[in-house]
């Protein structure tokens, strides 16, 4: 299982660009990636998920924390898009307002 992970600041926004699988092996992943831009200083993370094949719960997990880390921290998180797999799981667990899906 893969997950490709681009990571780009602009003006003090993350943007994160995932494709792939997110999963128990990814997942830490994408976390460590984006907290180092919020120690760096950003304030908020925009997460673009079109390419996203697989979410399971780890990558939820990880969101939210990611997410409960920027909001503590006075920013916000959306998740701007996601694929209709991604989509779907976090509309069955009651995500996408949460997440700020766009």
């Amino acid at each position: 299982m893969s997950l490709e992970v681009d990571v780009r600041e602009v003006g003090g926004e993350v943007v994160v660009v995932l494709e792939g699988e997110m999963d128990t092996h990814t997942a830490k992943q994408v976390g460590e990636r984006i907290s180092r831009s919020l120690d760096a200083g950003a304030a908020s993370v925009v997460i673009e998920g079109d390419g996203l094949k697989f979410l399971d719960s780890s990558g939820i997990s990880e969101l939210l924390r990611i997410r409960q880390r920027t909001v503590d921290a006075g920013g916000t998180f959306t998740v701007r898009s996601a694929s209709p797999t991604a989509r779907r799981v976090l509309e069955i667990t009651g995500l996408v307002a949460l997440l700020g899906l766009e």
